[in-house]
């Protein structure tokens, strides 16, 4: 199983398709490297990147607890690629 850490687009460049391009390529390359699934955890409190991740085949497997300086939730997602 695959596993992105951690994906992020500044500001002024979201909205124009870079993280699909990024996660698309992290997924073939991790399709490449043998894996046949793919995780990672996202801050419920960002619903582009929610989005996103649905859109791409990712869904929610649980909700994990407060981290961070914002406290915000975590959810867990998995998928096939």
């Amino acid at each position: 199983m695959g596993y992105i850490i951690q994906m992020g687009v500044i500001p002024e460049w979201r909205g124009k398709g870079i993280a699909a391009v990024l996660s698309c390529k992290c997924l073939e390359d991790l399709r490449q490297d043998g894996m046949k699934s793919a995780t990672l955890h996202v801050n419920q409190n960002n619903p582009g990147a929610i989005k996103l991740y649905e859109r791409l085949g990712f869904k929610t497997v649980r909700k994990r607890g407060k981290f961070g300086a914002n406290r915000g939730r975590f959810l867990h997602y998995f998928s096939g690629i």
